[in-house]
Protein backbone atom coordinates (compact mmCIF):
# COMPACT_ATOMS: atom_id res chain seq x y z
CA UNK A 1 0.00 0.00 0.00
CA UNK A 2 2.55 2.44 1.01
CA UNK A 3 4.76 1.97 -2.81
CA UNK A 4 1.24 2.12 -3.99
CA UNK A 5 0.92 5.95 -2.51
CA UNK A 6 4.59 6.77 -3.34
CA UNK A 7 4.22 5.83 -7.12
CA UNK A 8 1.10 8.24 -7.38
CA UNK A 9 2.69 11.44 -5.04
CA UNK A 10 5.52 11.07 -7.64
CA UNK A 11 3.39 10.80 -10.32
CA UNK A 12 0.39 13.63 -9.09
CA UNK A 13 2.81 16.54 -10.50
CA UNK A 14 3.53 15.34 -14.15
CA UNK A 15 -0.32 14.60 -14.61
CA UNK A 16 -1.34 17.90 -13.62
CA UNK A 17 1.03 19.45 -15.88
CA UNK A 18 0.04 17.23 -18.43
CA UNK A 19 -3.78 17.66 -18.10
CA UNK A 20 -3.74 21.45 -17.35
CA UNK A 21 -3.28 21.94 -21.56
CA UNK A 22 -7.01 19.78 -21.81
CA UNK A 23 -10.44 20.26 -21.61
CA UNK A 24 -12.33 18.02 -19.33
CA UNK A 25 -13.89 15.89 -21.93
CA UNK A 26 -10.28 14.92 -23.27
CA UNK A 27 -9.38 14.54 -20.08
CA UNK A 28 -12.28 11.86 -18.96
CA UNK A 29 -12.05 10.14 -22.51
CA UNK A 30 -8.56 9.49 -21.86
CA UNK A 31 -8.76 8.24 -18.42
CA UNK A 32 -11.17 6.25 -19.13
CA UNK A 33 -9.51 4.20 -21.94
CA UNK A 34 -6.10 4.05 -19.76
CA UNK A 35 -9.10 2.46 -17.15
CA UNK A 36 -10.30 -0.13 -19.49
CA UNK A 37 -6.52 -0.88 -21.29
CA UNK A 38 -5.76 -1.53 -17.60
CA UNK A 39 -8.51 -3.63 -16.16
CA UNK A 40 -7.97 -5.35 -19.82
CA UNK A 41 -3.91 -6.37 -19.10
CA UNK A 42 -4.72 -6.76 -15.48
CA UNK A 43 -7.77 -9.57 -15.76
CA UNK A 44 -5.35 -11.14 -19.01
CA UNK A 45 -2.32 -11.42 -15.95
CA UNK A 46 -4.76 -12.63 -13.49
CA UNK A 47 -6.34 -15.30 -15.09
CA UNK A 48 -2.50 -16.77 -16.11
CA UNK A 49 -0.88 -16.72 -12.34
CA UNK A 50 -0.78 -18.40 -9.83
CA UNK A 51 -2.46 -17.61 -6.61
CA UNK A 52 0.69 -15.95 -4.88
CA UNK A 53 1.68 -14.07 -7.72
CA UNK A 54 -2.13 -12.77 -8.01
CA UNK A 55 -1.47 -11.45 -4.45
CA UNK A 56 1.68 -9.17 -6.06
CA UNK A 57 -0.19 -8.09 -8.94
CA UNK A 58 -2.75 -6.67 -7.07
CA UNK A 59 -0.09 -4.39 -5.11
CA UNK A 60 1.77 -3.66 -8.45
CA UNK A 61 0.82 0.54 -8.35
CA UNK A 62 0.38 1.31 -12.13
CA UNK A 63 -2.70 -1.20 -12.06
CA UNK A 64 -3.93 1.47 -9.32
CA UNK A 65 -3.53 3.92 -11.97
CA UNK A 66 -7.41 3.37 -13.10
CA UNK A 67 -8.37 4.00 -9.52
CA UNK A 68 -6.73 7.72 -9.25
CA UNK A 69 -7.19 8.54 -12.93
CA UNK A 70 -11.03 8.59 -12.00
CA UNK A 71 -10.61 10.51 -9.28
CA UNK A 72 -8.95 12.89 -11.07
CA UNK A 73 -11.44 12.88 -13.86
CA UNK A 74 -14.56 13.09 -11.65
CA UNK A 75 -12.72 16.04 -9.53
CA UNK A 76 -12.49 17.77 -13.21
CA UNK A 77 -15.79 17.14 -14.17
CA UNK A 78 -17.13 18.42 -11.01
CA UNK A 79 -15.00 21.40 -10.88
CA UNK A 80 -16.27 22.26 -14.52
CA UNK A 81 -19.83 21.56 -14.13
CA UNK A 82 -20.42 24.46 -10.89
CA UNK A 83 -23.72 25.70 -12.54
CA UNK A 84 -25.15 22.66 -13.48
CA UNK A 85 -25.12 21.17 -10.05
CA UNK A 86 -28.64 21.30 -8.84
CA UNK A 87 -29.81 17.88 -10.39
CA UNK A 88 -33.22 16.16 -9.02
CA UNK A 89 -31.93 15.04 -5.44
CA UNK A 90 -34.50 11.84 -5.72
CA UNK A 91 -32.73 10.89 -8.76
CA UNK A 92 -29.32 11.80 -7.03
CA UNK A 93 -30.45 9.28 -4.07
CA UNK A 94 -31.79 6.72 -6.41
CA UNK A 95 -28.04 6.48 -8.11
CA UNK A 96 -26.23 6.84 -4.76
CA UNK A 97 -28.24 3.65 -3.12
CA UNK A 98 -27.59 1.72 -6.31
CA UNK A 99 -23.92 2.23 -6.37
CA UNK A 100 -23.73 1.81 -2.83
CA UNK A 101 -25.79 -1.76 -3.39
CA UNK A 102 -24.12 -3.07 -6.43
CA UNK A 103 -20.60 -2.40 -4.50
CA UNK A 104 -22.16 -4.77 -1.30
CA UNK A 105 -23.50 -6.66 -3.79
CA UNK A 106 -20.18 -7.39 -5.35
CA UNK A 107 -18.10 -7.68 -2.39
CA UNK A 108 -20.73 -10.48 -1.09
CA UNK A 109 -20.82 -12.30 -4.11
CA UNK A 110 -16.94 -12.29 -4.24
CA UNK A 111 -16.74 -14.97 -1.70
CA UNK A 112 -18.72 -17.29 -4.59
CA UNK A 113 -16.69 -18.10 -7.03
CA UNK A 114 -19.33 -19.18 -9.53
CA UNK A 115 -21.20 -16.21 -9.13
CA UNK A 116 -17.89 -13.90 -9.59
CA UNK A 117 -16.07 -13.52 -12.59
CA UNK A 118 -12.66 -15.56 -11.95
CA UNK A 119 -10.83 -13.54 -14.73
CA UNK A 120 -11.01 -10.07 -12.94
CA UNK A 121 -9.93 -9.05 -9.15
CA UNK A 122 -11.76 -6.26 -7.63
CA UNK A 123 -8.29 -5.32 -5.64
CA UNK A 124 -7.56 -3.44 -8.82
CA UNK A 125 -10.02 -0.78 -9.35
CA UNK A 126 -12.82 -2.83 -10.67
CA UNK A 127 -15.53 -1.31 -8.21
CA UNK A 128 -13.54 2.28 -9.03
CA UNK A 129 -16.60 3.83 -11.01
CA UNK A 130 -18.75 3.04 -8.92
CA UNK A 131 -16.87 4.21 -5.58
CA UNK A 132 -16.64 7.36 -7.70
CA UNK A 133 -20.53 7.75 -8.19
CA UNK A 134 -20.81 7.52 -4.79
CA UNK A 135 -18.69 10.64 -3.92
CA UNK A 136 -20.17 12.33 -6.74
CA UNK A 137 -23.82 11.88 -5.39
CA UNK A 138 -22.40 12.97 -2.31
CA UNK A 139 -21.19 15.55 -3.72
CA UNK A 140 -23.96 17.05 -5.40
CA UNK A 141 -26.26 15.84 -2.30
CA UNK A 142 -28.31 18.98 -0.58
CA UNK A 143 -30.65 16.68 1.71
CA UNK A 144 -30.36 16.10 5.57
CA UNK A 145 -28.01 13.31 4.48
CA UNK A 146 -25.24 15.69 3.88
CA UNK A 147 -26.09 17.63 6.69
CA UNK A 148 -26.30 14.65 8.77
CA UNK A 149 -22.68 13.70 7.04
CA UNK A 150 -21.21 17.32 7.72
CA UNK A 151 -21.28 16.94 11.74
CA UNK A 152 -17.96 17.78 12.76
CA UNK A 153 -16.67 14.55 13.99
CA UNK A 154 -17.32 13.21 11.07
CA UNK A 155 -15.78 15.53 8.92
CA UNK A 156 -12.66 15.07 11.46
CA UNK A 157 -13.09 11.37 10.99
CA UNK A 158 -12.77 12.26 7.09
CA UNK A 159 -9.98 14.63 7.06
CA UNK A 160 -7.69 11.77 9.37
CA UNK A 161 -8.91 8.74 6.93
CA UNK A 162 -5.52 9.23 4.37
CA UNK A 163 -3.46 9.30 7.39
CA UNK A 164 -5.50 6.06 9.17
CA UNK A 165 -4.70 4.48 5.91
CA UNK A 166 -1.26 4.72 6.35
CA UNK A 167 -0.41 4.13 10.19
CA UNK A 168 -2.96 1.62 11.09
CA UNK A 169 -1.15 -1.65 10.07
CA UNK A 170 2.16 -0.04 11.47
CA UNK A 171 0.51 0.57 14.67
CA UNK A 172 -0.97 -3.05 14.57
CA UNK A 173 2.50 -4.37 14.18
CA UNK A 174 4.07 -2.36 17.19
CA UNK A 175 0.86 -3.23 18.94
CA UNK A 176 1.56 -6.52 18.66
CA UNK A 177 5.15 -6.70 19.06
CA UNK A 178 4.48 -4.92 22.41
CA UNK A 179 2.16 -7.55 23.81
CA UNK A 180 4.50 -9.92 22.73
CA UNK A 181 7.74 -8.66 24.34
CA UNK A 182 5.29 -7.53 27.81
CA UNK A 183 3.76 -10.92 27.60
CA UNK A 184 0.68 -9.92 28.08
CA UNK A 185 -2.17 -11.94 26.49
CA UNK A 186 -5.52 -10.06 25.85
CA UNK A 187 -8.91 -11.29 24.03
CA UNK A 188 -9.20 -10.30 20.37
CA UNK A 189 -12.21 -7.79 21.04
CA UNK A 190 -10.19 -5.97 23.24
CA UNK A 191 -7.09 -5.76 21.31
CA UNK A 192 -9.10 -4.97 18.38
CA UNK A 193 -10.43 -2.34 20.59
CA UNK A 194 -7.67 -0.81 21.69
CA UNK A 195 -6.34 -0.92 17.73
CA UNK A 196 -8.84 0.79 16.11
CA UNK A 197 -9.61 3.46 19.12
CA UNK A 198 -5.91 4.35 19.76
CA UNK A 199 -5.11 4.16 15.32
CA UNK A 200 -8.09 6.58 14.61
CA UNK A 201 -6.92 9.23 17.94
CA UNK A 202 -3.37 9.09 16.29
CA UNK A 203 -4.72 9.95 12.89
CA UNK A 204 -6.56 12.50 14.11
CA UNK A 205 -3.08 13.73 15.79
CA UNK A 206 -1.42 13.24 12.65
CA UNK A 207 -4.04 15.41 10.80
CA UNK A 208 -4.42 18.19 12.82
CA UNK A 209 -0.15 18.96 14.13
CA UNK A 210 1.52 17.49 10.74
CA UNK A 211 -0.58 16.73 7.38
CA UNK A 212 -2.65 20.22 7.94
CA UNK A 213 0.75 22.18 8.52
CA UNK A 214 2.50 20.48 5.55
CA UNK A 215 -0.33 21.28 3.30
CA UNK A 216 -0.88 24.68 4.36
CA UNK A 217 2.69 25.63 4.11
Amino acid sequence: SLSVELFFYLLFPFLILFVKHLSVKQVIWIFLAVCAISQIVHSILFSTLIPEQRNLLNFFPPFHLNSFLLGLAGGAWYLANSTRRMINQSINQVVLLGSVGIVLLAITLREYGSFFPRKFSMDAGLLAPFFLIIVLALALDTTNLSKRLSHPWLVALGDSSYALFILHIPFLWLFTRFLEMTGVSIPFGLTFSIHVTISILLSILVFKYVERPARDW
